[in-house]
């Protein structure tokens, strides 16, 4: 993946790695990033221009030196707060493992009510590395 980094700036993507030539997005770091400053990056974002964000959902940090990693949907509502006109997505929310269908359903709405419609919801089948932690095992290949 092509990305510039600059010093306390969003991550830019060329055109090249854009979901689409010519976009500029950012994508939220929640592992590496301290939770406030990833709205404020964000709304950094938003007034350079860039079409579009993305923040996964998943567990961060699995080691305690790591530091703390922000809850994806609760940095998801501050972001829909501070800016107006980005469109947010998460990347990508597994709705089996922690979370319930409904759960999701419902976290997602109100998101997208917050955001005034700009959420995308981005739905993945979950890894075991990132879903294991809630105790209920992995399946097995049959």
């Amino acid at each position: 993946m092509t990305r510039q980094r600059h010093a306390r700036s969003p991550t830019r993507y060329s055109s090249r790695s854009a979901p689409g030539a010519g976009f500029r997005g950012r994508r939220l770091h929640r592992a590496i990033t301290p939770v406030p400053q990833l709205v404020t990056d964000l709304a950094a974002a938003e007034e350079a221009g860039f079409d579009f964000s993305v923040m996964s959902d998943h567990y961060f940090p699995w080691l305690e030196n790591q530091g703390h990693s922000g809850y994806t949907w609760a940095v998801l509502g501050a972001a829909a707060h501070a800016t107006s006109s980005i469109p947010l997505m998460t990347m990508v929310t597994c709705p089996s493992f922690r979370y319930h269908p409904a759960v999701v359903a419902q976290k997602a709405a109100t998101i997208g009510v917050l955001s005034g419609g700009r959420f995308t919801l981005g739905l993945g089948a979950g890894e075991r590395l990132n879903e294991h932690v809630v105790g209920g095992g992995w399946p097995l290949l049959r």
